[in-house]
């Protein structure tokens, strides 16, 4: 009832994306920054809860329903019991600038990610995935210098904190064959995966597994993008082989093969 209530003040407006969040808020663990139920104070059939300036919220989940309304599942933490350690998860202060991004709002998540960038110190280990993230933007965009040199910036943080052999470092190499690739250098785009590849090592696990399909993947479009298509095709099946080994209920990755 109170979500049909919150969305029938979502009307449609052109240029403008509807969206809708849903908090989950446990009373045991708000002391820290409580929030209150303040409808007795509202105007007449509503009901709002007023959380406190400064409450920390997780994104826990973003989808897109029949509605065409964005849907953002939010949980309310708690700074004694539940504090997010930005030093431990460094996903969480670029989870809003992901939120943007696949909004489609490329400007306002350009903006998010530079001034959270402006806000880290040097040695904060979010400043390469800042970087990366505004080069994926520059990439969009069609500014491939912008791109290369933002991924650059994240390849050296990567490179001095976790060596040559690494998996961030293995998607800066990605990335960057990626741009030399679309800029039609079939040569560099192809040295930079096998950096990829080097960097992943010769019996990676896990998440290395799915960038190592990546890898294979991309090295594929190259062939095929000069037509030779045997070369293109022994690369695609490594990419897919990987896939359906480790990965088969994923349906879009091995789609992509």
């Amino acid at each position: 009832m109170f979500e049909d209530k919150a969305v029938s003040y979502l009307p449609n407006s052109d240029g403008l994306e509807r969206v809708l969040f849903k908090i989950e808020a446990d009373r045991r663990v708000s002391s820290d920054k409580p929030f209150a139920n303040i409808k007795s104070l509202s105007y007449d059939q509503e009901d709002e809860i007023l959380f406190m300036l400064g409450s920390i919220f997780q994104i826990v989940q973003v989808w897109s329903d029949n509605q065409e309304i964005w849907r953002v599942r939010l949980k309310l933490y708690s700074e004694k019991s539940e504090q997010i350690d930005l030093s431990r998860d460094k996903n969480q202060l670029l989870s809003f600038g992901h939120v943007l991004m696949t909004m489609g709002k490329v400007e306002e998540a350009k903006i998010y990610y530079q001034r959270l960038l402006d806000g880290l110190s040097y040695d904060h280990p979010d400043r390469a995935r800042c970087y990366e993230a505004l080069g994926s933007i520059a990439d969009e965009q069609g500014d491939y210098e912008t791109s290369l040199q933002l991924y650059n910036e994240s390849l050296n943080i990567n490179i001095s904190k976790g060596g040559r052999q690494d998996s961030d470092t293995a998607s800066n190499y990605n990335s960057i064959g990626e741009i030399y690739r679309k800029k039609g250098d079939y040569v560099k785009a192809r040295e930079y995966y096998d950096k990829a590849l080097e960097a992943l090592g010769k019996d990676p696990a896990g998440k290395a597994l799915a960038k190592q399909a990546v890898c294979y993947n991309n090295i594929g479009i190259v062939y095929q993008e000069k037509k030779q298509y045997n070369e293109a095709l022994d690369y695609y099946n490594k990419a897919f082989e990987i896939r359906k080994k480790y990965f088969p209920s994923d349906e879009t990755s091995l789609g992509m093969s």
